[in-house]
């Protein structure tokens, strides 16, 4: 295969078409900053305020919405109420969620070593 080297006027057409392919570029990228600068990103509601609709619930703590309802119909997660809407406060969500810790083997090892103690002590009385 024989190589040929480009004619002066193929070069300058090269660096047309680059110039125009860079400038198309610009465009779009300007473009976009000046939407994001137009719109930006609300921050996260569960960051930003206190209190937290059931679709913010559900979407933090992995729960479908409908087992936020049924949840909250029941009484079993901490809620409020104001004209037929269900708000719920971030903080007292996530103390829900650390509730009903499961204790880890070495816990229940501690556990049940201080019971035995306790049981050998008034044994001996």
């Amino acid at each position: 295969m024989q190589k040929t080297t480009p004619t002066p006027e193929q070069i300058e057409l090269i660096f047309r078409l680059l110039e125009m392919q860079a400038e198309s570029t610009r465009k779009i990228v300007f473009e976009a900053f000046e939407q994001v600068l137009k719109n930006p990103k609300p921050a996260e509601p569960s960051q930003s305020r206190k209190t937290m609709t059931v679709d913010e619930v559900a979407a933090f703590t992995g729960l479908a919405k409908g087992t936020i309802y049924i949840k909250t119909m029941r009484g079993l997660i901490p809620h409020y109420k104001r004209d037929k809407r269900v708000f719920f406060d971030r903080n007292e969500i996530e103390a829900w969620l650390l509730e009903n810790k499961r204790i880890t083997t070495t816990e229940a090892d501690k556990q049940a070593d201080k019971y035995l103690a306790q049981k050998a002590s008034r044994q001996k009385r």
